[in-house]
């Protein structure tokens, strides 16, 4: 596995408890939209029984100048270090890694997220419509509307791409907000997606709403071949 030294340029707030950490680009470094690298603090200035090392799935996307990841700040002592590091401060990245990465296949792609399970769909969104034209439908769900990153970013992209149609869901919303609450379930799949199953299906978020949207694909009958799913745990 490749190492890189990497220096922080910035943290920026992008959800309730949720920063964005915004490194320098080693020259040589090069990565596909979807995967992760392990990042190593230089030093732990809070105590934590994991040690100095997290994974974490690259939020910028391959074109943009800056490697950047994005995390829910759980309290934890690596999370704190994390979140106090003084800019400019070098840490060591290794990877990148990992296979849940846009197929290319040529079929309508759908993604689900839940929570920070957001991060490789963020790359990937701006990735593919750097790249490319393709219809795509992300649904993204939250507690609520403070929790979501980058809600104002699919927000403005779904006005741009006429074929890029973005349903978030807040399940724990305001009566404020007039938008989807349910969870997504069978009933939220078939009033927003049709022939799903002639579709590519992505699930990133918590393992349980993972598990339970892979055992409804199942009984929807969507081939196991259409159907590409990562869990993101301890965040």
């Amino acid at each position: 596995m490749q190492k890189w030294y990497a220096k922080l340029l910035a943290k920026t707030t992008v959800a309730e408890e949720t920063l964005e950490f915004s490194f320098e680009k080693p020259d040589q470094f090069t990565f596909t939209a979807g995967q992760y690298i392990l990042l190593q603090l230089p030093e732990l200035q809070h105590a934590d029984p994991k040690g100095p090392v997290r994974t974490f799935t690259i939020s910028s996307a391959p074109h943009e100048k800056t490697i950047n990841i994005t995390t829910r700040h759980t309290g934890s002592g690596f999370k704190t270090t994390l979140a106090e590091l003084s800019m400019n401060s070098a840490v060591e990245i290794m990877g990148p890694q990992g296979d849940f990465v846009y197929k290319k296949s040529g079929k309508e792609a759908v993604f689900i997220a839940g929570g920070i399970g957001i991060t490789p769909f963020f790359s990937i969104t701006k990735r593919f419509y750097n790249e490319q034209f393709h219809p795509l439908t992300l649904i993204y769900s939250n507690r609520t509307r403070a929790s979501t990153a980058y809600h104002d970013f699919f927000l403005s992209l779904q006005k741009q791409e006429p074929g890029f149609k973005y349903i978030p869901t807040f399940v724990e919303a305001s009566q404020e907000w007039h938008g989807e609450k349910r969870l997504v379930d069978d009933s939220f799949i078939r009033d927003y997606i049709t022939e799903i199953n002639e579709k590519e299906v992505y699930l990133c978020g918590p393992p349980g709403m993972v598990e339970a949207l892979k055992n409804l694909f199942k009984k929807l009958a969507i081939p196991e071949e259409q159907v590409y799913f990562e869990s993101f745990f301890g965040y």
